[in-house]
This record gives C-alpha cells, structure tokens and sequence, in this order.
C-alpha cells in the first residue's frame, strides 16, 4: 500500500542522466537482440526494460510484441548459448548465489577442469569463474556487433537471513552501514579491467545501497516468504536500465529526440 518508495530516485554527482526517450529507444533497439544473462535480478532488469519500453506503445494488447517486433524471453540454465555470441547487447550480472547457504549448504562445491576443489573459498571460486567468462568474451565475442554491459552486486537488506527475517523499512536508509561496497563487484572491475574485448561495468551497488524501503518484503505471490533481495517493479531496476539505454543510444547512433 505504501508507495512512497516510488519518489526516490538516483543522482550521480558530476553528471546527470536524461529521461529516457522511449521513442528513441525503441529506434535504436529495432531489430536488435538484447540478452540478459544471470540470476534472477537479470530476470527483473529485464521485466524493467519490457515495462520501460512498453510506455512508448499505443497498443499494449501484446505484452511480448513491440512496433511488429517480438520480444521474446528464453532460459538457459547450464553452459554458455551459441545464441549469446550473435546478439546485439549482453547485460550480464552475478552474485546472488555466491554465499555458503546457497552453495555448501546444498552440497555444491567447486570444480575446475576435472578437479573438484573442496577446500576452494567462494571469493577464489567467483574469481575464476569470471576469468573463465572473460576468456571466452575475449576468444568468442565480436566487440563491433555487441556491446557487452555487467551489471555490479545488488545489496539486500535482511534483518536476518538465516532466519528470512526481512526489514524493508518506509523510507531510504540515512546509514547504509558498507553496504555500497562489494567484493563481487571489485572483482568484476578487476577481472574487466585485464580484458581485450570492452564491457561496460554499470557499478549500481553504492547506488542501491540505501534502498531498503523498494524491496519485494511479502508483498509477492508468496506473502509467507519476506524477501529482501528483490526488488518491487516499477522501482529500483528501473535506474539500471535508464543507465544502460543512455550508453546505447550513443552508441547505436540513433537520430536525436
């Protein structure tokens, strides 16, 4: 009931970011193939761009088809998509899942090659992993057909999460308590940095760090389950796209609105 949340939004300090012109947008998109590859805040940036561009369509009466064009959602669970390698822009994002719970405390373990690493930490684990997804951007992905984004770590704001106890709070917090800082994410601008092939990194955890007033909390299909990691839509994921379209429409060239 409470949509105050709604009222926030975020300003860099030396820059600004313009309103997106959905119009505009859809131009440059026409015909283009946008991949989301991640975790389920992949799945909710995407729901967020949907949403974001619908805007610009008179007639909504199909969700999935914008300007004759089909907006289509796939899934990949496992490997990497030859469907990745053609596309026109990659927005990768991970992290969620990198935590003990998630992973030793559902008898997941590391293995490289034919290796299996039992004693391998999970921070070691996510630096290789990225090195992996690094050397097969640099060996596989033409830079002049796609722009390849990775989007940082998404703070959540547990109260405590071992016991699902969520604290989404009425307004933004004043104290946010390290949570604009990451591990993930240095690892992200570390393993970029030593790439050949150029991706965007759009930094949003300082940005969403103060942000426990958007999250989910019980108000999803699943009242009985608090849940502080998600976001509700329209909301936080909204900025992340506004940041990722204002860096296409530069670089697709699309005539001004």
């Amino acid at each position: 009931m409470d949509d105050d949340y709604l009222k926030w939004r975020w300003r860099p300090k030396n820059c600004d970011i313009p309103k997106v012109n959905v119009q505009r947008a859809l131009e440059a998109l026409r015909n283009k193939r946008v991949v989301f590859v991640g975790d389920s805040m992949s799945r909710t940036q995407w729901e967020s761009l949907i949403c974001l561009l619908m805007t610009g369509v008179e007639d909504k009466g199909s969700v999935y088809e914008v300007n004759g064009n089909m907006i289509t959602k796939q899934i990949r669970f496992l490997g990497v998509s030859k469907e990745w390698i053609n596309s026109d822009v990659l927005i990768f994002n991970s992290g969620q899942w990198w935590v003990p719970g998630k992973l030793f405390g559902t008898g997941c373990y590391f293995q490289v090659g034919e290796s299996l690493k039992l004693g391998m930490s999970i921070a070691t684990a996510f630096r290789t992993a990225l090195q992996t997804w690094a050397s097969w951007v640099d060996s596989t992905i033409d830079p002049e057909k796609t722009r390849i984004f990775f989007r940082t770590f998404e703070p959540s704001h547990w109260r405590n999460l071992t016991l699902r106890q969520c604290n989404v709070t009425k307004l933004p917090l004043s104290e946010i308590e390290g949570k604009d800082y990451s591990p993930f994410s240095d690892t992200v601008f570390e393993v970029v940095n030593n790439m050949i092939v150029p991706v965007t990194v759009v930094h949003i955890t300082p940005m969403s760090a103060s942000r426990s007033d958007a999250h989910v909390g019980t108000w999803s299909d699943r009242p009985s389950l608090s849940d502080c990691s998600h976001w509700c839509l329209p909301g936080v994921p909204d900025i992340w796209n506004e940041i990722v379209i204002s860096y296409l429409l530069g670089n697709f060239g699309a005539s001004s609105g």
